[in-house]
């Protein structure tokens, strides 16, 4: 079914215009959209994404694709300008230290570079139309707008936080991302994720 898949990208902002008024219709569009792996991803399209959308701390974009000559939700991202700070004795590849250099700067105090990027904050496939799009498709839709804004004001890492699960790793591993550190949930967090923290991974868009 995946195979010449077509899909259009559309952002929640334009969705939110295009409501204007008629708010309670935008609601049932999102409210029809699950992902039992991950409680958080769901929760947040659900009751979070229009409000930070507003304020401009992120935004959202979702995937359709046609199914049985209808327009269908299959997943979407969200992203949000962040920083993340890596060790200087973090394991990883020196080439990749030497990139983190350039682009970040050294804070001497805490012995971290600290680097400002795109984070997808952000990333689900929808339950009841996971078999009509890859992971790996809808991580390259996020990384492809993460590389449409880097043309515009410069930088080349997109970053990312999961749960410390080894199907997640393997997944963005294979997709070019490494792992740099954790992070630690905050209050809010710990309902919907397991753990207490979040790895930490980035990648170098070439």
């Amino acid at each position: 079914m995946i195979e010449n898949q077509h899909y259009t990208l559309v952002s929640l902002s334009n969705m939110i215009l295009a409501f204007e008024g008629q708010e309670s219709l935008l609601q049932v569009e999102l409210d029809e959209f699950s992902c039992s792996l991950n409680k958080d991803v769901e929760k947040f399209l659900k009751e979070k994404a229009v409000i930070f959308d507003k304020q401009g701390w992120s935004r959202t974009h979702l995937l359709y694709t046609s199914y049985k000559k209808q327009k269908v939700l299959v997943g979407y991202f969200t992203l949000a300008n962040k920083s993340f700070m890596v060790k200087n004795d973090a394991h990883i590849s020196k080439g990749l230290k030497r990139r983190i250099a350039k682009f970040g700067q050294y804070n001497e105090d805490i012995k971290k570079y600290v680097v400002t990027a795109p984070l997808i904050g952000q990333l689900g496939k929808n339950d009841e139309y996971a078999d009509l799009i890859k992971g790996d498709t809808l991580l390259k839709y996020a990384c492809d707008e993460v590389r449409k804004v880097q043309e515009i004001v410069g930088g080349k890492f997109v970053y990312l936080e999961c749960e410390d699960k080894e199907c997640l790793r393997e997944f963005y591993q294979s997709n070019g991302f490494v792992e740099f550190g954790c992070r630690e949930l905050e209050a809010d967090e710990k309902d919907d994720l397991s753990g207490s923290y979040l790895l930490q991974m980035l990648k170098y868009l070439k």
